[in-house]
């Protein structure tokens, strides 16, 4: 066996130069065209929220007038993200609510109004936030199995309850003399 080994004494010379570092602003910029394309909201948000701190730290090497009018942009696309996050959580809890109180009367169509509910409000929403419908969905579906259960254990109930009376009036009489007799 022989092997040989060969390093390169120097690096081979870049086919382009390098771009300078981005600035301030253009960084500011990227992140919130990043904040723009991203699908989640938490992403969004921290992005948005990494933004607004740049602008603040960055403020005495920024344009005055272009930090002014896109810190108020940034603030802005906050409040409404805060907002939105604020009314799928409203939404989210009236919802399971309904489910809940079909699903503890046996309500199976109650229940399954309210997949209905949801995807309306959502739609009137703009559909913003698929994750949290998705998360609502699952809870009302675990509420419309137990409503399920609950309907079949009360029909399974109402076809046994005359025969369990018709057992009790049988045995009634006997059951009274025995206690006659003790």
């Amino acid at each position: 066996f022989d092997l040989t080994f060969v390093a390169a004494a120097a690096e081979p010379a870049p086919t382009e130069p390098m771009l300078p570092a981005p600035g301030a602003r253009e960084t500011i910029e990227q992140t919130l065209r990043a904040a723009q394309l991203t699908a989640s909201p938490a992403e969004r948000m921290s992005l948005l929220t990494m933004a607004a701190n740049a602008l603040d730290a960055d403020a005495a090497t920024l344009p005055a007038e272009w930090a002014a009018s896109t810190r108020a942009a940034v603030a802005a696309q906050l409040g409404r993200e805060v907002e939105t996050d604020r009314q799928y959580q409203a939404l989210s809890a009236r919802m399971l609510r309904f489910a809940t109180q079909r699903a503890a009367t046996a309500d199976v169509r109650g229940v399954q109004r309210v997949f209905a509910s949801i995807r309306a409000n959502d739609a009137r929403l703009g559909g913003l936030r698929p994750d949290v419908v998705a998360s609502m969905t699952a809870a009302v579906e675990a509420q419309l199995d137990e409503a399920r259960r609950l309907r079949l254990a009360r029909d399974s109930w109402a076809l046994r309850a005359p025969a369990l009376r018709a057992y009790r009036e049988k045995v009634t009489p006997s059951l009274t003399l025995l206690q006659r007799m003790v």
